[in-house]
């Protein structure tokens, strides 16, 4: 630029008159030689200048006519001019010299100085590329393209192999937002729109953003006031079906995390913090406030507190619920246990509670308890019967088929409907299930101790046993079920397979029709009892092959050969973790197990020896399936003594008492009740249930229950030698 160059000819100027205007330098007449040089030089720097800003004038002006571009870059030329230090007026007379035509006068003293404008000039077009914005330049035919065109040939030209890089690509872009950003301020600055309408499209623009903030508060307080709509409904609900359930709610929960958080979270939705704040409401940093924070309104302040108290009475409802619950369902035992005349076992369980001694309700169900037992009457246990039936013909149709095997279940069994129809009358006749245990005990002493059975007047104790629950290979194919299982839920059924070959799990057996009949009349059983179930090991138990015969195949029958044959996959182990899994689920559920001997054998036909060998094998096969147990119901109704009792010297009774037998049961059909109380045992009589009972001697079994009404028309004959 001509001013750079000028301003150093000036500067050796100045120098050169500071030199010669010095009197020291020329004292001879000097003086006016440099007088008239000085006059010349500035009359040549003057026409210079004139001539430098009447030419920038114009080519400001053409900018500002020719290009939209231009006029922006004057306004930010002239922000520039104001921030280095320059007069307004000055800038403006700055911004005014386009409209001047030409320059006839001396300098004005506030007219800024030239070299100040020529550097300014250059640097901002260096910053803003006002060259690039208001150039033209050559295409390939000679003729000068705008700005705009040449952008759209680079566009097209960074699509073709060897354009410019992505990279560059986002600067640019980035760049021209930057400029797009400051349109507001350079057509402010500019003064090509009027004043007027910059002030209307900024009102516009903050009316939008004013808008834009109350609707977003608008929908923040509409979600947190259908939520609390919601807790409130589901709370109120909870409510009165607490309070119609006669419980007392009082108190709420304070400090609890769940509440704290649901408050935290209202309050901070109900005013969001700008950018730059620390968190905390305030500019981080200042500690005042930060601008545009919105505090909660008072309608908000009362949502958060209603939520508050909402949720807190909803979390104290469902404590209060819960403790609803449990207090229920103790209660539902307890009255379960007085059900079945456990009195004692009812009012310690509800005593045991916490905060029974102020909750009236549990001490109002104990004096019931007691109450009831001061009602009940002592029942000796010399009275009580004791039956038992055998496994339950399912399908009457395949067991009385005429073959070798029909005479034995005609006489010894009984079928499902019939035994449903047995416990239905006994219960309605006042019978209660009791056990063994519940008539005698081994003293400290070891002396069997009478115990007394606590009953309501008119009730009349039971025992409950069923025989050679194994499921005998003698059984297959003749409507039985094949062994009793652990179902999903946890209860014992029975599989069976029909004559179609199709295998299903059900009530087929003694064991899960009592337990299904107890389940809905608890009064039914004494404590909780169900019966006694005399194993035999053989052919396994429960109906697996749980004998070590099967695991040796050194002593195998011939119907255990077969089997083995037909089942080449078997596996001992197998079956013995099935049994003991279905025999202790049997235990928890009130059922006691007893020794049949091992080989359903005759006790009193059997040698010591013989007799000592059998229960080995009980007590290594069977015994740890189902447990160690003080009963042995003898089979064929058979014993080891007569009626007068077990002597001293009765060496079958002493070896049995000595591998821990304490009860001791036969079979006597011609009474109800049989028992024996001897100085270290208890001895008790059982009445078969069965065909033969129920056809040749009906009236022995009236007591229990009308047999006209209980047998099955459906069975054969009795074999003669029964007439």
């Amino acid at each position: 630029m001509i001013f750079r160059k000028g301003k150093k000819e000036r500067d050796g100027y100045s120098e050169f008159v500071d030199r010669i205007d010095d009197p020291v330098v020329d004292g001879s007449g000097g003086f006016q030689a440099s007088r008239n040089l000085r006059d010349e030089q500035d009359l040549r720097d003057e026409q210079n200048i004139r001539d430098d800003r009447q030419q920038y004038a114009e080519d400001l002006k053409e900018r500002r006519e020719g290009s939209s571009a231009s006029a922006n870059q004057n306004g930010q030329r002239y922000r520039r001019m104001e921030n280095a230090g320059m007069d307004e007026d000055v800038a403006r007379n700055f911004e005014d010299m386009t409209d001047v035509p030409d320059y006839d006068g001396e300098f004005d003293e506030s007219f800024p100085d030239l070299d100040l404008w020529t550097e300014m000039d250059y640097e901002m077009d260096s910053e803003m590329g006002m060259e690039a914005a208001v150039s033209e330049e050559e295409n390939d035919s000679g003729k000068k393209q705008p700005r705009k065109k040449k952008a759209k040939d680079k566009k097209q030209k960074e699509k073709q192999p060897g354009g410019k890089k992505p990279e560059e690509k986002k600067l640019k872009e980035k760049q021209s937002k930057g400029v797009e950003r400051n349109s507001r301020s350079q057509d402010r600055m500019s003064g090509t729109i009027p004043q007027e309408e910059l002030d209307a499209r900024d009102q516009a623009r903050l009316a939008r953003q004013k808008k834009r903030k109350k609707e977003l508060r608008r929908m923040r307080f509409t979600i947190v006031l259908l939520i609390i709509l919601i807790l409130a409904g589901g709370c109120t609900a909870g409510y009165f079906v607490l309070e119609s359930q006669g419980v007392d709610i009082v108190g709420t929960i304070k400090g609890n995390t769940l509440v704290e958080n649901v408050i935290h979270k209202i309050q901070s939705i109900g005013g969001k913090k700008d950018a730059g704040t620390d968190g905390s409401g305030e500019q981080a940093g200042s500690g005042e406030p930060s601008q545009g924070e919105t505090q909660p309104d008072s309608a908000q302040q009362e949502s958060i507190a209603q939520s508050e108290a909402l949720q807190s009475e909803s979390i104290a409802q469902s404590e209060a619920e819960a403790a609803v619950q449990a207090a229920n369902a103790v209660i539902a035992e307890a009255d379960r246990k007085a059900a079945q005349y456990d009195y004692d076992g009812a009012v310690e369980l509800l005593k045991s509670q916490t905060g029974y001694d102020t909750n009236t309700a549990l001490q109002e169900k104990v004096a019931g308890y007691e109450a009831s037992k001061a009602a009940c009457v002592e029942v000796s246990p010399d009275t009580v019967s004791h039956v038992f039936v055998h496994s339950l013909i399912v399908d009457p149709a395949r067991a009385f088929d005429g073959d070798n095997g029909q005479d034995g279940y005609n006489l010894n069994m009984v079928t499902v409907d019939e035994f449903r129809k047995i416990i239905q009358s006994m219960y309605d006749n006042g019978y209660v299930i009791v056990s063994l245990h519940d008539m005698g005990e081994i003293g400290s002493d070891g002396t069997m101790q009478r115990k007394s059975i606590l009953l309501p007047e008119g009730k009349k104790p039971v025992v409950f046993s069923q025989d050679d629950v194994s499921y005998y290979h003698t059984y297959t194919n003749d409507g039985f079920a094949t062994k009793l299982v652990v179902d999903e839920n946890g209860q014992v059924k029975n599989e069976y397979t029909d004559a179609e070959g199709n295998t299903s799990i059900g009530d087929y057996d003694m064991i899960p029709i009592l337990d299904a009949f107890i389940e809905e009349h608890p009064d039914f059983s004494y404590h909780g009892r169900k019966g006694i179930i005399a194993l035999t090991g053989y052919n396994g138990v429960l109906g697996y092959h749980t004998d070590a015969d099967y695991r040796d195949k050194v002593s195998l029958q011939e119907d255990q050969r077969k089997w083995l044959e037909e089942n080449p996959d078997f596996n001992i182990d197998t079956d013995i973790a099935e049994a003991k899994k279905v025999a202790d689920a049997m235990k928890a559920n009130g059922w006691e197990f007893a020794s049949h001997t091992w080989g359903h054998i005759s006790v009193s036909d059997k040698s010591l020896d013989e007799l000592k060998t059998d229960t080995q094998k009980w007590l290594d096969n069977v015994a740890p399936i189902v447990g160690d147990t003080d009963m042995i119901i003898f089979a064929f109704g058979s014993d080891i003594g007569d009626w007068t009792g077990y002597s001293a010297d009765n060496e079958k009774f002493n070896y049995l008492k000595s591998v821990g037998f304490d009860y001791f049961c036969n079979v006597d059909g011609s009474t109800l009740s049989w028992v024996q109380f001897g100085n270290t045992y208890l001895r008790q009589g059982r009445m078969n249930v069965d065909g033969y009972r129920m056809a040749t001697n009906p009236d022995v079994l009236s007591p229990l229950f009308n047999v006209s009404e209980v047998y099955d028309t459906s069975r054969p004959e009795m074999p003669s030698w029964t007439q």
